[in-house]
């Protein structure tokens, strides 16, 4: 019973430990929500020119969500012969001959610790042979990375990590923006989706220090310890 008692202690530091590292999740976006709304079954290309985002405005140009859910994948990607990209996913250049760009809808709230975002953004998958470019910003903060992207360049997994600190209001926006202007406004834009902002210093503040844990543990012991050889002394004196 006493050793079950220290696995015991030992599994509430092991997680007490876990939630250190445990990460708030700020921002999510993958655009699911909007493609199971939106189910283009009989006519995949219905999602050209979308503006009915639930956590983004378009504030620039026009910008097409792509739902692979509902087929379409020959339409979308005849020249790509890669493997098939994510099913959720929004095209920055829109079908409107003028290059896009999202804005999240409201202002995070960021305290003050360490962030990352991240991303996944991917060329135009071979629709055209031009290059493409996207611009990432994190207004409230002065925060902008840009990328180039080859044409048949594939998804590839991003990160932006960042600190802030003081309380600090920000929004996000991916913006079709290129070095070679010649690449824009075509309606074959770079592609992005699964959008994550994330709190990297969320719960280190509420849970003990690792050496806390272990003293705590190692006092415990001690005692279950001390109290068995108290216990065994009595039984040979008697």
């Amino acid at each position: 019973m006493r050793w079950r008692t220290l696995a015991t202690l030992a599994m509430a530091a092991s997680l007490s430990l876990q939630a250190i590292h445990a990460d708030d999740i700020v921002f999510s976006s993958s655009f699911t929500s909007e493609t199971a709304a939106y189910n283009p079954i009989s006519n995949p290309l219905s999602t050209l020119n979308f503006t009915n985002f639930n956590s983004w405005n378009v504030t620039k140009g026009a910008v097409d969500l792509v739902n692979l859910n509902g087929g379409g994948r020959a339409l979308w990607f005849y020249n790509y012969a890669g493997a098939a990209p994510a099913n959720s996913f929004v095209d920055l250049d829109g079908t409107s001959k003028q290059s896009g760009q999202i804005t999240s809808k409201n202002g995070m709230n960021l305290t003050p610790g360490n962030y990352q975002l991240s991303f996944d953004v991917s060329g135009n998958l071979g629709r055209r042979p031009n290059a493409e470019g996207v611009t990432v910003r994190l207004d409230g903060l002065g925060i902008s990375q840009h990328y180039e992207l080859g044409s048949g360049e594939g998804f590839t997994h991003k990160t932006i990590d960042f600190t802030v600190t003081t309380p600090t209001t920000t929004n996000l926006s991916f913006a079709n923006e290129s070095d070679d202007p010649a690449t824009m406004n075509d309606d074959q834009g770079p592609l992005v989706g699964n959008i994550n902002l994330s709190n990297l210093s969320a719960g280190i503040a509420s849970v003990p220090e690792p050496a806390t844990i272990v003293i705590g543990v190692g006092l415990a012991g001690g005692l279950l310890l001390a109290r068995r050889f108290k216990r065994q002394a009595k039984v040979k004196t008697a």
